[in-house]
């Protein structure tokens, strides 16, 4: 018995001090970008000083911060540049990051993938581009979320045999969407228009 309210007294202090646990990761992480930017970008002593100094405050007001837009291009630009993996990450200096933080609403974000995939493409001549929404805020249970992992994927057409007509990676994600236009417009499969390589659009 005493035992038991032993660990539960534990695990009560150990959610109590969970927040500024969480707090002082967070800041560990944002002092190393900092330095880093900083560094990189040869920043001045005060503007390093002075924006530490904003974060802080934010970090204890909030739970978190949020990036200023040279801050988020360049962490994307060196998260790139530190893809080990990534063959083409040498031009991570040539990614246009857009901010779009700030849409929120469904159809707006849809028509800001739509613009994404036009300028990146951009008439043939590639733009590296990256198109960053807002993260999910602290206590909050879902972000906004993109389902399909790329903006262009093969539909999958499941078979009454259990194959799968296209692209097997976009199965669930493809029933979803089926579903999804059958309710809103009365849309069907037709057997005489499945095919391997049906582009499946975010």
């Amino acid at each position: 018995m005493r035992q038991g309210w032993i660990t539960l007294i534990e695990r009560v202090i150990n959610i109590v001090k969970l927040p500024k646990l969480n707090e002082e990761r967070l800041l560990k992480k944002a002092k190393q970008f900092l330095e880093l930017i900083a560094s990189e970008q040869a920043w001045e002593l005060e503007d390093k000083e002075r924006r530490w100094k904003e974060i802080k405050e934010e970090v204890k007001a909030t739970g978190t911060y949020t990036h200023t837009y040279e801050e988020l291009a360049y962490g994307a630009q060196v998260a790139w540049r530190n893809a080990s993996k990534c063959v083409g990450r040498i031009a991570w200096n040539n990614m246009v990051v857009r901010d779009r933080r700030h849409v929120t609403d469904p159809d707006e974000m849809f028509r800001e993938l739509q613009e994404h995939v036009r300028f990146a493409t951009n008439g043939g001549n590639l733009q590296i581009t990256m198109t960053v929404f807002r993260p999910k805020q602290p206590k909050e249970r879902w972000g906004d979320r993109i389902w399909n992992s790329q903006l262009y994927r093969y539909a999958a057409y499941k078979q009454p045999d259990g194959s799968i007509l296209g692209d097997p990676a976009n199965d669930d994600v493809f029933e979803v969407f089926i579903a999804i236009a059958r309710r809103a417009v009365g849309f069907a499969q037709s057997p005489n228009r499945l095919a391997n390589y049906h582009t499946l659009r975010q």
